[in-house]
């Protein structure tokens, strides 16, 4: 990341201008004795389930096209975000830009003559001794896009007129938080002793070093070490009915993030699932260049589900009293994070990313546990479990094996399983070019497909 000198948070440069605002004017520092309580009832009540529908609805419009990286969809995407920093009163972060300009954009290329663009809306923080220090907000807004022109993992086609990748949940919901957040804090007045970055990242879905992430960290408004937590949303509005999904709560060294996490969580009533390292998007979603660069990172995201990459990942389909309730709780959060006397920072003990993704041998499906009455119902021996294929990246080990979405695994290579996990720990030692038999639960019928690995050639 950037070891440039944090200049922008003290200077807030406007735009592309290059000039310093006037000092603000109030009442002396002294007089507002450095108080930085928590945040009030209004705060919250800021957050509502009409702003966040209306921002889903708008980003997953047919008239976004999908979103598909360096296209006018996600350009009009970006632009949407843009207005809504301005108007809810965030201050440009004055982020390095390609364009020359220093301000709300981050425009960066993406290969081919493409650019993409992100988006940086600055909270600054009221401590002059700690407001150099930064949480970031962040959440991808770029999308698959439409037939003929998508970008990243299509699953399945167009469906009859449907031609556009909406992506509601895949990320629009992950966008309407953060502009959610953004609004609560600003037009809230919340007073935090750090800054705090609202971030939106374009050209995700391609997953290469041409990212919007990839440039923020090659180009971050404050250096490295300066950066205190990243929390990245992900896909937030899908099953209301399971945990929330947190990965990374052992990420800074202690035990200060993990109980932050869950004080927040537990304060808004939201049920989450708490992991200390990966489950199965942290070292996957665009946190992962953030832990590369050892700062502590959360991924919060919701779980898969059958719509994931589909045309059929709409608006009306998400669960915005919970989504509320998640915004609600992340605001808590970060205010604790942004107000606490220490400053977290990077636990050693945390995998390396590469190693601990890259090298990991994947079924390449989206799988979930079977729990509860449905588990029953499968009359499985005691102590065995199964889980169902949510989704399927074309092209996997899983979609060339016949595996497909609705599929229960019940068994692999012929050994039963407790649980998801324990699934993952056997696929995880597979040996390369072997046939695996994996026995599933379809259409009433036990069915046995085979799975091999291959060499990377």
């Amino acid at each position: 990341m950037s070891r440039r000198a944090p200049w922008i948070l003290a200077a807030l440069l406007i735009g592309g201008c290059g000039k310093a605002p006037d000092p603000p004017t109030g009442p002396p520092l002294d007089a507002l004795a450095l108080v930085f309580p928590a945040p009030t009832q209004e705060v919250f009540d800021l957050i509502t389930v009409d702003k966040l529908k209306k921002h889903v609805e708008a980003l997953s419009a047919d008239d976004m096209e999908g979103r598909a990286g360096c296209s006018k969809g996600e350009l009009k995407a970006a632009e949407y975000v843009w207005g809504e920093m301005v108007r809810i009163g965030l201050m440009p972060s004055g982020a390095y830009d390609i364009s020359g300009q220093m301000g709300y954009w981050q425009t960066f290329g993406a290969g081919e003559n493409r650019y993409s663009r992100s988006c940086l809306g600055l909270f600054p923080g009221a401590d002059p001794t700690v407001r150099d220090q930064l949480i970031i907000i962040c959440a991808h807004h770029d999308g698959i896009g439409k037939q003929g022109a998508t970008r990243g993992a299509a699953v399945g086609g167009a469906q009859g007129s449907d031609t556009i990748w909406n992506g509601a949940d895949d990320n629009a919901s992950g966008v309407a938080a953060v502009l959610a957040m953004a609004e609560a804090f600003a037009v809230g007045r919340v007073r935090t002793r750090r800054s705090v970055l609202f971030l939106t990242l374009g050209n995700q879905e391609e997953g290469n070093d041409k990212s919007g992430v990839a440039f923020y960290t090659a180009h971050s408004i404050t250096p490295r070490e300066k950066h205190v937590l990243i929390v990245n949303l992900d896909m937030i509005g899908r099953n209301p009915d399971r945990p929330l999904e947190v990965e990374g709560v052992r990420s800074a060294v202690g035990d200060d993030l993990a109980n932050a996490v869950k004080k927040a969580m537990d304060a808004n009533k939201v049920s989450f699932k708490p992991h200390d390292y990966a489950g199965e998007m942290l070292f996957r979603g665009d946190g992962s260049s953030f832990l590369k660069n050892k700062i502590p990172t959360l991924h919060v995201w919701s779980y898969w589900h059958p719509d994931y990459h589909r045309v059929s990942d709409t608006a009306d389909k998400l669960s915005y009293d919970r989504m509320a309730a998640v915004t609600k709780a992340l605001t808590a959060l970060v205010c604790d994070v942004a107000n606490s006397a220490t400053a977290l920072s990077w636990n050693p003990a945390m995998p390396p990313v590469d190693a601990a993704s890259d090298d990991r041998p994947r079924l390449g499906v989206a799988l979930e546990d079977i729990t509860g009455d449905a588990l029953k119902a499968l009359n499985l021996p005691s102590g065995q479990g199964a889980v169902r294929v949510a989704a399927i990246i074309p092209s996997s080990v899983g979609a060339v094996a016949g595996l497909k979405q609705g599929d229960v695994i019940v068994s692999f290579d012929g050994k039963p399983f407790a649980a998801l996990e324990a699934l993952r720990v056997l696929i995880g030692a597979v040996e390369m070019e072997r046939e695996y038999a994996l026995d599933v639960r379809r259409g009433g019928k036990v069915e046995r497909v085979a799975a091999v690995w291959h060499k990377s050639r």
